[in-house]
């Protein structure tokens, strides 16, 4: 997803500019990601503040739905067209080993019952983490790519659709397998 050449030099550089001029745009593929990145901290925020269990173990689950989400789509979509037009390959490669440790935590944190000390001190760990992971994609990796000849936004139309597609697997349960009767109905007058 190189630029397009076919793009004139009069064409606009930026979503206000593209708004201004009347122009469909589709969502930066950067922009999308740190907009994912913010409202993460502001869950883990919710978790440090909340002092119902019940709620943060809530809290807990959805950071690491949202976490796990946004890591697929990264790694599928962004770090492959990264790895493409960053020169220094390694820092994607660094990239993808924070995803690793992240996931290790994650793992450790859906195994949780209880929001108890050992949750707390996971999320901690798993928050520590991603703002470290954080601050190196947004201060090293993504200035280069945005430097680069990588369309952001048409890659970021794939990644839209690709985190709407991860969105809608965690949340929705799956249909009771075929041959398998209904539950009962609660409201049925029958046995």
């Amino acid at each position: 997803m190189v630029t397009n050449p076919a793009h004139a030099a009069s064409d606009p550089r930026t979503l206000a500019e593209a708004l201004r001029a009347g122009k469909k745009v589709g969502p930066d593929a950067i922009n999308l990601l740190i907009q994912d990145h913010r409202e993460v901290m502001t869950l883990f925020e919710a978790y440090d503040e909340e002092t119902d269990s019940a709620v943060k173990l809530a809290l807990a689950r959805r950071i690491c739905m949202d976490l796990r989400v946004h890591m697929a789509f990264e790694e599928e979509l962004f770090y492959t067209a990264s790895r493409q037009v960053v020169d220094e390959e390694e820092i994607v490669d660094d990239a993808y080993d924070e995803h690793d440790e992240a996931k290790s935590l994650i793992s450790k944190i859906e195994e949780r019952t209880s929001a108890d000390a050992t949750l707390t001190r996971n999320i901690r760990a798993l928050r520590t983490a991603i703002e470290q992971h954080v601050t190196i994609e947004e201060t090293d990796l993504f200035p280069k790519v945005r430097a680069s000849a990588l369309d952001l936004w048409d890659l970021g139309v794939p990644m839209v659709v690709r985190r709407a597609e991860l969105f809608a697997e965690e949340t929705v349960k799956p249909l009771p397998a075929p041959g398998r009767k209904k539950d009962p109905d609660p409201m049925s007058r029958e046995p």
